[in-house]
């Protein structure tokens, strides 16, 4: 799968289920590019256009720089908040 395009993933710092997502798309050589919208604007930045239907810019953490042209797909993973004990 490589050359296929970089996977977005949209998710919390600390989400194991996501974590393990990432580890499979690892594990494929699918190129990931996880971001926690937590950081937004701080730490993660957007600059984008829409021309036509594709999408052109950059998503930016303290880590890396993605090109938005090269994101195939988005994986947003929010879980349900937790309800709290009745009491």
């Amino acid at each position: 799968m490589k050359g296929a395009g970089h996977v977005l993933i949209l998710a919390g710092r600390f989400d194991p289920t996501c974590d393990l997502v990432v580890e499979e798309l690892n594990r494929r050589a699918v190129p990931v590019f996880r971001a926690d919208m937590a950081e937004f604007p701080l730490r993660l930045t957007l600059a984008a256009t829409l021309s036509g239907n594709r999408w052109h810019g950059t998503l930016n953490n303290d880590r890396r720089t993605l090109d938005l042209a090269s994101v195939r797909s988005v994986y947003y993973r929010r879980p349900p908040a937790r309800s709290s004990p009745s009491g």
